[in-house]
Formats: C-alpha cells, structure tokens, sequence
C-alpha cells in the first residue's frame, strides 16, 4: 500500500460488517480512555504489536485514533 489510509480501506473492504463494527467499537473504547500518549503508545506498540509508527504522521495516538473512526465512518 503506499499510505497507511490504504491498509485501513483494504481492511474495510475485505472484512465483514461485524468485524469492522467490533474495530470501530474497540478504538471508540480506547479513545475514552483518555490515555497520555505514552501510555497509549506502549498499549499499541508492546501489548497490541502494531508495527505501526504513527508519530511520524499525526500529532498524536489519540488524533490518529479519531482519523481511524472517521475513516470507518465515510
């Protein structure tokens, strides 16, 4: 994929209707919990395995997080 967008919208259109419900429900969940971003990236990065970096393109977990509902929403 040549954005990371790209790899949610391939995710998006090969998933069930459910499993991206259940996604979306999990980040809603996790946005509420109003972490720093440290302790945001260490739940990502150590206890979840994302592999990916995305300080390098958003201000923050937590606005990287809302682009991720936003985009589940379109």
């Amino acid at each position: 994929f040549h954005t990371a967008d790209g790899v949610v919208r391939s995710f998006l259109s090969d998933s069930t209707a459910e499993t991206v419900s259940v996604v979306k429900n999990e980040i809603a969940a996790l946005l509420e919990r109003h972490m720093t971003e440290i302790e945001l990236r260490e739940l990502l990065l150590k206890k979840m395995s994302c592999c990916y970096c995305y300080w390098h393109e958003w201000d923050s977990g937590e606005v990287w997080l809302s682009h991720l509902v936003d985009i589940f929403d379109e």
